[in-house]
């Protein structure tokens, strides 16, 4: 019976190990930078986005691993389509940097702005649209599902 007992918890042991290595191995460790600030900012940023009247929405019905064109629409106070701003969308995944790019998106002809955004991989991925008129920076956050 003792040895039985002494064999569990080696084998315990053994997996809480293995397991530490492995994730040791796969996190790049960065969960958020600067997180005080980030929290501090978060109100803020809250305030501007709802003080600008801006609202922002993903015309793709969906995504897939590798090229993809990006189109959004952004919408003014007055409901009518943003025109004169820089807009630029990072993308990102949820667990690590390796993978983080920006895009500039184009404002075409019909209101929408575009990019075409690379998805490496697939999974869920963060974007972080940027809008930049008359001195206000404004971000907008969306979460998009890449399939193989």
């Amino acid at each position: 019976m003792r040895s039985v007992i002494v064999a569990i918890v080696m084998v315990s042991l053994l997996s809480v190990a293995v397991t530490i290595v492995v994730a040791d191995r796969v996190f790049d460790g960065t969960v958020t930078k600067d997180p005080y600030e980030k929290g501090l900012l978060w109100d803020h940023v809250q305030k501007e986005k709802e003080d600008s009247g801006l609202s922002v929405s993903l015309n793709n019905d969906g995504f897939a691993t590798g090229m993809n064109a990006l189109s959004l629409d952004i919408l003014d106070k007055t409901g009518g389509p943003l025109r004169k701003a820089a807009v630029s969308v990072t993308v990102s995944r949820p667990s690590t940097t390796a993978y983080d790019k920006t895009y500039t998106c184009e404002n075409k002809a019909d209101g929408s702005w575009r990019s075409e955004v690379d998805l490496p991989l697939y999974g869920y991925w963060d974007l972080e649209i940027r809008i930049i008129r008359g001195g206000s920076d404004i971000l907008f956050e969306k979460q998009v599902y890449a399939k193989k």
